[in-house]
């Protein structure tokens, strides 16, 4: 929803951003930030300017403080720095955010007395409309403020984008931009929670905005056609219980016709707007039978492409985990336009790669065997979908690497460096104390001749006893690179470094 922003705000947004990928330094150059932003000088100081007036009109110390000294910035983030946060902020003092919310409210009146109320020019809010019709055009939906419902396209489609607008402007805020009562909302997430205590908090705040915009819309006479030939999806105990509680504490006034469309539609969007953990499939009872007559020919391809590529039979939960999660996400694709438009702003391809070096490179590789035999590109959103999808199953075919750390420091030193090997390595470790044939791995500070001719199929790594981060960095490299690998489990072959 960024693209409601006007070129400054967002500048200013990806100033942040760049705070966040340099958070662990203390200090910036100001060229250096010129060549990576590759912005004109006057353009970024004008931009670090405001945003330091920014910050002090609105209290943002908690969350970050940079000072220009020298051509260096100096910049320290807090623990409660967040993306998400700031474009929040923006969002709801962008005047094209303020008329939409007027838009869903019906609280529009005219033009005129819209841009007067707020000191603008018609026609600087006209130039700003351009970026909304773009946004709008993604959705399948435009804008026309001669007839009563001002936004036109699908009802289905209007409730999704003013969702995913309303999840980005109050994500994590107990405030609302709706007017429908409060009560009968928390009164059906309070249900939720209780009966379905492992949700997510985030998971409540999506249903409550959903709910708010089914009801508000709704209430202004506009409802789902009954359609029988919505993607099919399946059933899950979720679903089901909030569909019931919706049903009895809100659906209460509609003809029996609007009350089916209208719960078949919201049922199907729960299912096709969230994805399971591999946890939640292991506890759920699922009609298997239901799912194997129902699942595309599509998702069955992904997941013999994904058993022949990571050479790997699938147990039953992980195969239902993937044939759900993959119903959802084909569901939402073909149901739902404009995704691409709600992804937090922090959740792109560059910052997976970065965070996630060794696991996105195995999905990256996946991904280029999956288009190679499906003749069709991925998009980024796809792209990420799988990802977060594909991290938990990969995670949980690997066992933990058995680690043994042989070193002359004192305990104290030993219980340190066992932590922070623990701490900076993104594989699963399980140390055992004394040489054993169940060691994948020893860390040593002296030669270990004798157990390397008793356990030839051990790795043995070598270092000083008090090693410095490069020699810190280089043992974990070496530990993703040996058991990151997607066709590589414990044991690897002999090395000996």
């Amino acid at each position: 929803m960024h693209k409601l922003l006007d070129n400054h705000d967002k500048n200013s947004l990806f100033c942040l951003r760049y705070f966040s990928e340099k958070k662990s330094l203390s200090k910036i150059t100001i060229q250096d930030m010129l060549n990576d932003l590759q912005w004109e000088r006057r353009k970024l100081l004008k931009i670090l300017a405001d945003l330091s007036e920014t910050s002090k009109q609105n209290n943002w110390e908690t969350y970050l403080t940079f000072k220009y000294v020298n051509n260096e910035l100096h910049i320290e983030l807090s623990d409660a720095f967040s993306l998400d946060f700031f474009l929040a902020y923006y969002l709801k003092n962008n005047v094209l955010f303020q008329f939409l919310i007027e838009l869903f409210n019906d609280d529009f009146i005219d033009l005129q007395k819209f841009t007067e109320e707020r000191f603008l020019a018609k026609g600087t809010f006209y130039r700003k409309m351009k970026r909304l019709k773009i946004l709008l055009a993604d959705f399948n939906l435009h804008i026309d403020l001669t007839k009563k419902e001002r936004i036109i396209g699908e009802e289905h489609q209007i409730r999704y984008f003013f969702h995913c607008l309303f999840t980005e402007g109050y994500h994590f805020s107990l405030a609302f931009a709706h007017k429908v009562e409060h009560a009968p909302i928390n009164a059906v997430l309070a249900f939720i929670k209780k009966i379905h205590p492992e949700l997510p908090y985030s998971f409540s705040l999506k249903l409550r905005s959903y709910l708010a915009v089914t009801l508000t819309r709704i209430t202004q006479g506009f409802y789902v056609p009954l359609q029988e030939d919505y993607p099919h999806a399946f059933s899950t105990t979720v679903a089901t219980d909030i569909l019931t509680q919706i049903q009895t504490l809100l659906l209460t006034n509609l003809s029996p016709k609007q009350l089916r469309a209208e719960t078949n539609f919201f049922y199907m969007s729960l299912l096709a707007n969230n994805t399971y953990p591999l946890d939640y499939i292991k506890r759920e009872k699922l009609p298997v039978q239901l799912f194997l007559e129902h699942v595309s020919q599509q998702t069955k391809r992904f997941i013999n492409l994904y058993a022949r590529f990571f050479k790997q039979p699938l147990a039953a939960t992980e195969y239902f985990y993937l044939l759900i999660n993959l119903t959802a996400i084909d569901t939402h694709t073909r149901l739902f336009k404009g995704s691409t438009n709600h992804f937090r702003m922090d959740f792109n391809v560059s910052l997976l790669k970065k965070n996630y070096p060794l696991l996105y490179s195995m999905c990256d590789n996946f991904y280029n065997f999956l288009q190679k035999e499906n003749s069709r590109t991925l998009s980024d959103t796809m792209k990420i979908n799988y990802f977060f999808l594909l991290r938990e199953l990969i995670d949980t075919t690997e066992r933990s690497v058995n680690i043994c750390l042989l070193s002359k420091v004192n305990s104290l030193q030993y219980a340190t460096l066992k932590k922070k090997i623990q701490r900076l390595s993104q594989v699963d470790l399980s140390f055992i104390n004394h040489p054993s044939a169940e060691v994948d791995f020893y860390i040593a500070d002296f030669k270990l001749s004798a157990l390397e001719d008793a356990y030839p199929d051990a790795v043995f790594h070598y270092w000083p006893s008090l090693p410095d981060e490069a020699e810190q960095f280089r043992l974990v490299q070496r530990l993703n690179q040996l058991y990151r690998q997607p066709t590589q489990r414990p044991r690897a072959k002999k090395t000996t470094t």
